[in-house]
């Protein structure tokens, strides 16, 4: 019991200093942590910074209100006032560097996109706040105390009040919504009006964040005055791999970003000054001024942790910009993917196969998966896209469903006429008259299926050329289609997780459990006699593919469960029916297509939230076909067709 109440003692001496010295740390943390939001780094780290933002604002707020409970019983205890005044003045002190770690980073302000429509929340908790440490300094500070850690209090207070104030300004300036049409109202200034102008880069990403039409504003330009056509204000753009990650990257900034960042704020000449030069100097007069000031009276426990408070405060307050920038410039150095560089995956069948054999162990070891590691460069998958997407101006990129009919000429940009003669019953009706998140479901395991396939009967061999002489036409072309072949698999993988994780992004709508449904039937369908396998041989895939379709007699039938797979199963022999270059060719196409189309489908405000996740590669396909001036669904709904 001794030990106990031993234990509860040295809790209520040391409960402040753990609270403050806590947010201090996170604080460093965050500042550390900012430049690795804007990588794919693996998802336990970002869990990490995210609790890590949550907890500072409630850390604090926390610190604080134990700091008015200590001092208001001190001072309702009137024959020990002399001693606490000896023993916890310099923990007044705490409270405006508290405010100031209330402010935050200048380059976190938000963990999610929609704590920026939560600006008034953090005006109120401005306001309760700074009374709450106001009123403790002033029922806590005795005329008795040295003059100049009253100073210094008074300095800190104004970093304190003038930071905290900053984070609501910046969050109202922050919403999409609000910059989209700043952006576009600018080009009605008077000073734009002198010359004909066009939408900048910058504008177009943040009107499409906003789910705004392009065409739709460069038409009101144009019936201003303000430009000839519509091409004028969205001219023919020549977009390199490196620029769209810096357009993302500017993105993210203003988003989830703080006011340090160029699109967020106007920074203006007395704002720098301001936190170039007088905020260093309130900081390091503060600290000069405890340093002179008489420490006897106090505990040395409390003149060390305020020493350490105050200097790496100051350090942080100051230096968080440069060593911002520095940590940068290391991250950009190593091979960590930016933003939206990564290609996720998820196959079906082998994760039916996993499932069946491990159980509960693999759903386990699956999300720990998940937690440590990153998905896949994109690597050859972007450059290839990026080659491939020539022109998509005013395309309507839903026509990758439409096919000849009737020997007349159909609208398909993705699929020539060429490829379209190759296409099957099974073929044209999984495009044409299958949902889009089912056509996507079917076109994974068809895929997969043929993938296997491949492996098993070795279509895919080296051109047997030597090492660094010329490659011959025959070599080109099977390095081209064993390239095309691996985009097609990262593809499909890659449509299939967003169905399975994110599906609104897929498409709006999109119904998750077709992934679920789909596993049962696999899982079914190779595991009727119970027998565990890690692979499938030629054998089951032969078996798979001879599948016949059966009349459902009842809703016992067993054949209610291989609805998808046995359409998969169909469309998959009618491709590999086709010559290998031919099927190929046509698989990429197709998944082209798909990608496309569920880009410009997805709404920006769901591109922007997957930016505080690191970002999802269909964000990347989604602002080089916006930036290309490709229609999306706000083109669809504003303009006539």
């Amino acid at each position: 019991m001794h030990e106990i109440w031993r234990a509860l003692q040295w809790w209520d001496d040391w409960q402040l200093r753990i609270l403050v010295l806590g947010s201090l740390g996170l604080q460093w943390f965050l500042l550390l942590a900012a430049p690795m939001r804007k990588f794919s780094i693996p998802r336990i780290f970002r869990t990490c910074i995210w609790l890590a933002i949550i907890s500072s604002d409630a850390l604090a707020i926390y610190a604080l209100a134990t700091l008015f409970n200590r001092h208001s019983r001190a001072s309702g205890n009137c024959g020990n006032q002399q001693q606490q005044h000896s023993s916890s003045i310099l923990e007044v002190l705490w409270a405006p560097v508290l405010l100031i770690h209330l402010g935050g980073q200048k380059e976190m302000a938000v963990s999610v996109m929609e704590d920026n429509e939560l600006w008034i929340r953090h005006t109120v908790t401005l306001v309760s706040q700074v009374s709450v440490a106001l009123y403790t300094f002033c029922i806590s500070w005795h005329s008795s105390s040295d003059w100049k850690l009253l100073v210094a209090a008074v300095l800190l207070f104004v970093i304190g009040v003038a930071s905290l104030s900053e984070k609501p300004f910046a969050l109202n300036r922050a919403t999409i919504n609000r910059k989209a049409a700043l952006s576009f109202q600018r080009q009605g200034t008077k000073e734009s009006r002198k010359k004909r102008v066009a939408l900048s880069e910058t504008d177009k990403v943040w009107m499409l964040l906003s789910d705004m039409s392009l065409l739709a504003a460069a038409n009101d330009l144009v019936a201003r005055g303000r430009a000839l056509s519509v091409e004028d204000v969205l001219p023919p753009l020549i977009i390199t791999e490196k620029a769209l990650p810096r357009w993302l990257g500017y993105a993210f900034d203003f988003i989830y970003g703080n006011i340090y960042a160029p699109a967020t704020v106007v920074v203006t000449p007395l704002y720098l000054l301001y936190h170039l030069l007088v905020v260093p100097i309130l900081h390091m007069a503060a600290l000069l001024l405890f340093a002179v000031s008489d420490k006897n009276p106090y505990k040395r426990a409390d003149v060390k942790i305020t020493y350490i408070i105050l200097c790496l405060t100051a350090a942080l307050d100051v230096l968080q910009v440069f060593v911002r920038q520095l940590l940068s410039r290391l991250m950009y150095m190593t091979t960590v993917p930016a933003l939206c560089q990564t290609v996720a995956s998820y196959n079906l069948i082998d994760t039916a196969l996993w499932e069946a054999n491990n159980g509960w162990i693999f759903k386990f070891a699956s999300r720990m998966r998940s937690c440590f590691c990153m998905p896949q460069h994109y690597g050859n998958v972007g450059a290839l896209v990026m080659a491939d997407l020539v022109d998509a101006r005013g395309r309507d990129l839903a026509s990758y469903r439409v096919f000849d009919a009737a020997g007349f000429i159909s609208n398909n940009w993705i699929l020539s006429k060429e490829l379209q003669e190759h296409c099957g019953v099974q073929v044209r009706n999984s495009l044409c008259n299958v949902a889009f998140d089912r056509s996507v479901l079917l076109w994974h395991i068809a895929t997969d299926l043929c993938r296997r396939c491949s492996i098993g009967n070795a279509d895919f061999v080296d051109d047997g050329g030597e090492q660094g002489a010329p490659a011959d036409e025959e070599g080109v072309e099977d390095s081209m289609l064993r390239l095309r072949r691996e985009c097609v698999v990262a593809i499909s993988d890659y449509m299939a997780h967003l169905l399975h994780v994110s599906p609104e992004m897929l498409m709006t709508g999109s119904r998750h459990h077709l992934i679920s449904e789909a596993v049962e039937e696999v899982k079914y369908f190779f595991f009727k006699k119970k027998k565990k396998k890690n692979t499938l041989s030629q054998q089951d895939i032969e078996h798979f593919l001879a599948m016949e379709h059966k009349p459902v007699v009842n809703e016992e039938d067993d054949d209610n469960r291989v609805f998808h797979t046995e359409e998969a199963s169909k469309l998959a022999k009618e491709l590999m029916a086709m010559p290998d270059g031919t099927r190929w060719r046509l698989m990429y196409r197709v998944w082209l297509g798909m990608l496309f189309y569920s880009a410009s489908m997805c709404r920006g405000n769901l591109h922007a939230k997957s930016l505080a996740e690191g970002g999802e590669f269909l964000s990347f396909i989604w602002l080089m076909l916006g930036l290309k001036g490709a229609k999306f669904l706000a083109d669809k709904l504003q303009m006539a067709p």
